[in-house]
């Protein structure tokens, strides 16, 4: 049930609606309103959640509501950039409409070709306790900014698609509190199977850092709030029916610094296409 509750009203946990908006466009401009992903220029956070597997994934993927509710304001240059600017409710706060806690973010993409990229600068409003462990906490209803650049990167090289991630987060400015770099190998063989080779490196501080990504600290889960974390591993895909890829069976060997040994995760993917027009 908890699924369906806090559908419109939280912007801090995940739910069943990831997308819900309505666009206007005019030429080469358009504008959207509704829930979407935030802009964050990494290729980690722009495929689907669904589609994606949370044992090759960052803290931040792990951690981060990035469906949030807002407005996106942008336009397509010389038919290959996209430029957006978004305004977003914050996924560290739980009721932005009382708490007056907003993101924004500004991306630019490329989309077409062997060489495409995604860059971003946001800034993710946090509200909560200000303090540490050792000097105690105090609740601190201003309003902070984490700023948190992003980059990412993909070139192809016929079947082989190389990608490369790098972000980092600081409530100063130009100070770098925590940071994300991970990379990627897609070999894409066939039509029926894929691999897919990734590894990451990154320092995020403990819940009880004020700087920490958890921003008001709801993320409780000590074992992702690691110094040092190395994660990384390899996805097999395969997709058996002829004619169409609606199924998906994939099977994942991945390793991580924060528990003991190898995780296998074995699988299927089925996309139901439904249409209403």
């Amino acid at each position: 049930a908890s699924l369906y509750q806090d559908t419109f009203f939280h912007s801090d946990v995940v739910n069943w609606c990831d997308w819900a908006n309505l666009t206007y466009s005019a030429g080469d401009f358009f504008v959207t309103l509704g829930k979407n992903p935030m802009a964050l220029g990494l290729w980690e956070q722009d495929a689907y959640d669904y589609e994606s597997h949370f044992d090759l994934n960052s803290t931040m993927w792990n951690e981060m509501q990035v469906y949030q509710w807002g407005v996106d304001v942008g336009a397509t240059i010389l038919d290959q950039y996209t430029a957006t600017l978004q305004f977003t409710s914050s996924p560290f706060t739980e009721r932005p409409y009382e708490s007056g806690v907003f993101s924004s973010g500004l991306m630019l993409r490329k989309d077409e070709g062997d060489f495409n990229f995604l860059a971003s600068f946001n800034l993710l409003g946090v509200q909560g306790l200000s303090g540490d462990w050792q000097n105690g906490y105090e609740l601190d209803r201003s309003t902070r900014f984490i700023k948190m650049p992003c980059l990412g990167v993909k070139y192809a090289f016929g079947d082989l698609v190389a990608g490369l991630d790098y972000s980092f987060r600081s409530e100063e400015r130009f100070y770098v509190n925590e940071m994300n770099v991970g990379g990627t190998l897609e070999f894409t063989p066939s039509d029926k199977l894929s691999f897919l080779l990734k590894g990451g490196y990154e320092r995020c501080y403990p819940i009880s850092d004020r700087n920490s990504m958890s921003g008001n600290r709801k993320v409780v889960n000590p074992v992702f709030s690691l110094d040092k974390r190395f994660f990384g591993g390899l996805a097999a895909h395969y997709f058996p029916l002829r004619d169409n890829d609606a199924l998906r069976l994939h099977a994942v060997v991945a390793y991580d610094n924060g528990f003991p040994g190898l995780s296998i995760n074995v699988g299927a993917l089925y996309n139901i296409a439904i249409r209403i027009y």
